[in-house]
């Protein structure tokens, strides 16, 4: 697993097992067999399928799941985009706006 912190000024790609605790801005694509846990802020999230997503901080551009399997805990805004085959779920107590 990879386990990054600091600010990312560039679209991230994730293809394997990350765990991001720091900021994203520009936004985070996870691809088919990557796995994202996000602990820290990222602008648009894109999940394609394949892949798997579990956020516990924040996305301030939109959660897009193109046929992933996706979890939120946290906060999403911009709200959260079921794309695919698949529907992300939705934790009790997550914010979605």
């Amino acid at each position: 697993m990879v386990e990054t912190n600091g600010v990312h000024h560039l679209l991230v790609t994730v293809g394997a097992h990350h765990k991001l605790s720091g900021m994203a801005p520009k936004g985070i694509r996870v691809v088919s067999g990557g796995h994202l846990d996000l602990h820290g802020v990222a602008g648009r999230v894109t999940v394609e399928e394949g892949a798997t997503a579990r956020i516990h901080g924040m996305v301030t551009g939109g959660l897009y799941n193109m046929g992933g399997d996706v979890e939120v805990y946290g906060m999403v805004h911009d709200g959260v985009h079921d794309l695919g085959e698949t529907t992300s779920r939705i934790a009790p107590g997550a914010v979605i706006s």
